[in-house]
C-alpha cells in the first residue's frame, strides 16, 4: 500500500470533511429532530406560507418604503415607477431560484449554509460574515428609523440616543420567542401600522393646502415630473433604496426552513412581491 505524505493526508481529510459538511445540508434537520420529537420538544416546522410571507412582507416593506418619495423625487414618475417594477420582477426570480436552491439543500437554513455548499468552508465564512454584517445594518437601520419617530411624535422628550436603545430593547425583546410562527403575529402588527401610517400620510398630503407646508412660499408647492436629473449620487442612491426595499431575500432560507413546506414559499414570495410593488 502507497504511503501518502502529510499534505495529501490533510487534503484527503479536508475533502471527507467537505463532502460531510454538504451531505449534513441536504438533511433537514428540523425534520429530523420532529421525527424523534417527544411532548417538550419543540415544533419549528409548523408554519404555513400566509404566515412566512407575513414574515417576508415585514422583513420588505418596513424600511424600505419609506425611501419611496425621495426615490420618485430624484428618478421621476415614469423613470420611479419603470425601476421599481423592474426590480420587482428581479426581486420575484431571484427569490423564486432561492426557493429551488433551498428544495434542493434542505439542510440551509441561511446564507452561511448556503456559502458552504457552493464554497466550502471559504464559502461559509465569507456568506455568513455577509449576512452578519447586513443583519447589523439592518437592525441599526430600524433603531434609527424608530428613534427619529419617537423623537418627532414626543416633541424631544428624550434624546435620539435614548430612543434608540429603547427601540433596541424592545426589538430584541420582540425577537425572543424561539419560533417564527411566533414571531409572524407580530409581523401582521407591523404591516398595519406601516401601511396605515402611510395611508395617512397620503391622505394628509392630498388634503393639505400648500401654504401650510413648512417651506411653503420659499419653496413653492411639491412639483412632480416624468423624468429627473439630480445628478449621479442621487439617482445611485435613489437605485440603491429600492434595492434596500427588496432586500428581504436574506431571510428566505430561515423563514423557509420553518414551514410545513417549504416549496410553499413560492406563493409566500408572490404575495409580498405583489403587495410590496402596489405599495
Amino acid at each position: 500500500m502507497e504511503k501518502k505524505s502529510i499534505p495529501e493526508v490533510q487534503q484527503d481529510a479536508a475533502i471527507r470533511f467537505q463532502k460531510r459538511e454538504a451531505a449534513a445540508l441536504d438533511v433537514d434537520a428540523f425534520e429530523l429532530a420532529g421525527g424523534s420529537a417527544g411532548k417538550d420538544q419543540i415544533n419549528y416546522k409548523n408554519m404555513g406560507w400566509i404566515k412566512a410571507g407575513a414574515l417576508i412582507m415585514a422583513e420588505t416593506i418596513a424600511l424600505g418604503i419609506l425611501s419611496f418619495p425621495s426615490v420618485f423625487q430624484r428618478l421621476g414618475m415614469f423613470a420611479g415607477v419603470f425601476t421599481t417594477v423592474a426590480f420587482a420582477l428581479l426581486s420575484w426570480q431571484t427569490g423564486y431560484v432561492l426557493v429551488k436552491f433551498k428544495m434542493n439543500h434542505p439542510g440551509v437554513m441561511n446564507f452561511a449554509d448556503a456559502g458552504s455548499v457552493i464554497g466550502g468552508r471559504w464559502g461559509f465564512w465569507v456568506f455568513g460574515a455577509m449576512l452578519t454584517i447586513k443583519s447589523v445594518f439592518i437592525a441599526g437601520s430600524h433603531a434609527l428609523s424608530g428613534s427619529i419617530a419617537l423623537n418627532s411624535i414626543s416633541s424631544s422628550a428624550i434624546c435620539t440616543i435614548g430612543w434608540a436603545v429603547i427601540v433596541s430593547f424592545v426589538s430584541f425583546m420582540l425577537a425572543v420567542p424561539r419560533t417564527f410562527e411566533k414571531v409572524s403575529y407580530i409581523s401582521f402588527v407591523s404591516i398595519v401600522a406601516i401601511l396605515t401610517a402611510c395611508f395617512i400620510t397620503i391622505v394628509a398630503t392630498g388634503i393639505q393646502p400648500p401654504n401650510d407646508l413648512p417651506s411653503y412660499p420659499s419653496k413653492g408647492p411639491v412639483e412632480w415630473h416624468a423624468f429627473e436629473n439630480h445628478g449621479l449620487s442621487d439617482t445611485i442612491n435613489a437605485l440603491t433604496n429600492i434595492i434596500f426595499a427588496y432586500g428581504g431575500h436574506v431571510a428566505i432560507f430561515s423563514f423557509a426552513s420553518e414551514m410545513r413546506n417549504p416549496a410553499d414559499f413560492k406563493y409566500s414570495l408572490a404575495l409580498v412581491q405583489t403587495v410590496a410593488t402596489i405599495f
